[in-house]
């Protein structure tokens, strides 16, 4: 998907932000961060420090509003886990042209009731794997596609897409791709980094009715399926594109797929977000 070109004037200098696995779960009173100091979380890594782990999302939203007082960014590149633990918290089949009144109150607490000034700026968007459902695949990717027909600065019109900046003087095009396919796996196989895993899918699991996985049993190749168009799509659109810069962004990193995104810059890729 190609969406319009979007314009900017009257800068001398052109300042850009990205951010990343930065979504909390919302409790309806705004978002609590994702937590892997709980004592009885398997995968703790540390002790709790309470004056920061509670606070992890809105400390990272002041530094960048801090920031954005004097650098003003045009807009943001967002690599994806924008809602935690398993994305927005209705099930698929929403669809992707009208976003819910769930999906609608999500965004405000957890994105615009954050960043505040900064929603105001696009921000180009990828999904990651914990939009999916962290270790499911059900859960309401497709009304963040949804969201971004009624709010222009949710820029996510599809899971892949290229976005043209203009710029006095120079241009640059953005490229999202969907790499969840690094986390989509048979479905026996690591239960708790698997969005296909049999374990915590629910019995008839499916987003058919989006253009989704059909089954826990589909889901794999669903997501490789899909990750091998994108990358064809993908490597015809930078080597054709007449931008000054190309930048991809996407959720996994770039050592997921090394050769590939060498292939990449040497047909003229600029930069990768992840």
């Amino acid at each position: 998907l190609f969406r319009s070109d979007t314009c900017f004037y009257n800068r001398d200098e052109h300042h850009v932000f990205l951010i990343g696995d930065w979504g909390g779960i919302n409790m309806g009173w705004g978002p609590v961060p994702a937590d892997h100091t709980h004592p009885q979380n398997l995968f703790k890594r540390r002790p709790k420090n309470m004056a920061v782990d509670n606070n992890a999302q809105w400390r990272v939203a002041g530094a960048f509003n801090s920031r954005a007082t004097w650098a003003n960014p045009e807009y943001v590149l967002n690599v994806g886990d924008n809602f935690y633990w398993g994305g927005i918290t209705q099930e698929c089949g929403g669809g992707t042209s009208s976003a819910s009144s769930l999906t609608v109150g999500e965004f405000a607490k957890v994105w615009q009731s954050v960043y505040g000034g900064l929603t105001n700026k696009p921000w180009i968007s990828a999904l990651g794997n914990h939009d999916y459902g962290g270790w499911q695949f059900n859960m309401g990717w497709d009304q963040q596609i949804a969201y971004s027909h009624m709010n222009p600065n949710w820029i996510m019109p599809a899971r892949f897409f290229s976005q043209l900046m203009r710029h006095p003087g120079f241009t640059a095009e953005v490229f999202v791709i969907d790499s969840n396919a690094f986390d989509a796996k048979d479905p026996d196989a690591d239960p708790e980094h698997n969005i296909c895993g049999a374990l915590h899918n629910p019995p008839g699991a499916s987003c058919a009715a989006v253009g989704g996985p059909s089954s826990v049993d589909d889901c794999k190749e669903w997501f490789w399926s899909s990750y091998r168009r994108q990358k064809s799509w993908l490597s015809s659109k930078v080597a054709s594109s007449g931008a000054d810069w190309q930048i991809v962004v996407t959720h996994f990193p770039c050592g997921t797929d090394a050769g590939f995104y060498a292939g990449l810059h040497a047909s003229g890729l600029d930069l990768l977000v992840t």
